[in-house]
């Protein structure tokens, strides 16, 4: 069809330059047949050049697509390769079970039994307010302690522990009241698939995979890249948590995390995505790899006393994780948060963590007076930047002279990363780049 369409427009410009060279004379007195051939000749020759020069920016077009195209395949391919890579070293682990650093192996297993023993604990403590018994705490923290001193004395392999940790909860008399024996759908124990719950869930049901989430150890570590611009190399990681239904479908924060909060064990599920992303940052310190971490607390979990004080106690004990860590906050829980949580975040400064914030919606805030507090990231929707800042607006300005890097977040396609470029931010998160996905296995 194109060459068919080629071929008109060559006929229609011939018979054009025709007209031209026979009807010129007798339209135009004084005009010799001569220099009416030679007008027939340049319109014959400027149709030619117009239609060569729309047959290249077609061909120009085509093979744009074709880059980008290619540039979207060369990104999955590249990302697949990755997580095999990811999963022939965790194979290679697994292989090699007498390797060196059986010791960090012991201290992962105790810290995994500490804190499933602080899960029981806070499943405990709502159980109990709840009309429950307490000797289902006792029984439990008693059994959870012969597991702590049994890995000191005598470690046995990792696998071995984390089997007999994971056992312990569902051996525990809290799991026994409401365990129900359901196995999961085979086609959900692929890897790194997040399947959404196919139903509309009432605050019962949540409550219940909530709680029956963390009694299964089903609190999942999710990924999502944040990459530099315009290389798009992946520098960062943002940590949400999923949590999975015996059936293996995920449910997403927004279902979960306002109940949570309200039931007063959203600080049990802060506590279980920490304690993953630390194991991960072991990880990646292993490997070598210049990778950092941005993880999601509730204003809860600030609040919470005993939780600030052994997580700062555990960073203390553990100073080449802090660096790692850059803790992310909403603007609007950031603002309404009370006086008592900035000696905590003075400590997390302190220590070499780094913050960062987002789902900004209002932009008349005090830039230099966030960078003093220790944040070096402010994420920005990107459909909300496009369409409410310029690219010289004062605020880029302020940004730049505190020193704080921005993060153009959720874009989705390369049209709006095109348009986020000209902003001049230095990276950039979204589907584009990749969707989230299950983390690997840390230990």
């Amino acid at each position: 069809m194109p060459m068919l369409r080629q071929i008109l427009i060559f006929l229609c410009t011939g018979a054009l330059a025709a007209a031209v060279a026979v009807y010129a004379p007798r339209a135009v007195s004084g005009l010799s047949e001569l220099q009416a051939l030679l007008a027939g000749l340049v319109v014959l020759f400027a149709g030619g050049l117009l239609q060569e020069t729309q047959r290249r920016l077609a061909g120009e077009a085509r093979a744009m697509e074709r880059v980008l195209s290619l540039r979207c395949a060369h990104g999955r391919l590249a990302e697949e390769v990755e997580v095999l890579s990811r999963e022939i070293a965790v194979l290679r682990e697994e292989a090699t079970g007498a390797a060196p650093g059986g010791d960090h192996r012991v201290e992962s297993v105790i810290a995994e039994v500490k804190v499933l023993q602080s899960l029981i604990e806070k499943l405990s403590d709502v159980r109990v307010a709840k009309g429950g018994a307490k000797s289902a705490r006792a029984g439990s923290k008693k059994k959870v302690a012969e597991v702590v001193v049994q890995a000191a004395l005598e470690p046995p392999p990792w696998w071995q522990a984390v089997t007999q940790s994971k056992a312990l909860v569902r051996e525990s008399p809290l799991h026994a009241a409401t365990a129900k024996e359901v196995e999961p759908e085979p086609d959900m124990e692929r890897r790194g698939e997040l399947i959404p719950v196919p139903f509309r869930l009432g605050r019962e049901e949540i409550l219940e995979i909530a709680q029956e989430a963390l009694r299964e150890d089903r609190v999942d570590l999710v990924l999502q890249p944040i990459v530099t611009l315009p290389q798009r190399k992946r520098r960062y990681y943002e940590c949400f948590s999923r949590l999975r239904t015996r059936e293996g479908y995920c449910v997403l924060p927004e279902q979960y995390i306002a109940l949570a909060t309200e039931e007063g064990f959203v600080t049990a599920i802060d506590n279980m995505l920490l304690f993953r992303c630390m194991q991960l940052v072991r990880k990646i310190q292993r490997k070598g790899e210049n990778l950092d971490f941005f993880c999601n607390i509730s204003w809860r979990t600030l609040e919470d006393a005993e939780f600030c004080a052994d997580f700062l106690s555990f960073l203390e004990e553990n100073p080449d994780l802090a660096p790692h860590l850059i803790f992310e906050f909403n603007q609007p829980d950031f603002e309404n948060l009370c006086a008592s949580v900035g000696p905590f975040l003075e400590r997390l400064k302190a220590l070499g963590c780094r913050f960062s914030l987002d789902r900004v919606a209002d932009f008349s805030f005090d830039v230099q007076a966030l960078a003093d507090r220790g944040f070096s990231f402010l994420k920005l929707a990107s459909d909300k930047m496009l369409r409410e800042l310029e690219p010289d607006a004062p605020l880029f300005q302020a940004v730049r002279q505190a020193k704080i890097e921005i993060i153009a977040e959720k874009i989705e396609d390369e049209e709006a990363l095109r348009e986020i470029i000209d902003y001049k931010v230095a990276f950039a998160q979204g589907y584009l780049f990749s969707e989230p996905r299950l983390a690997r296995p840390a230990a």
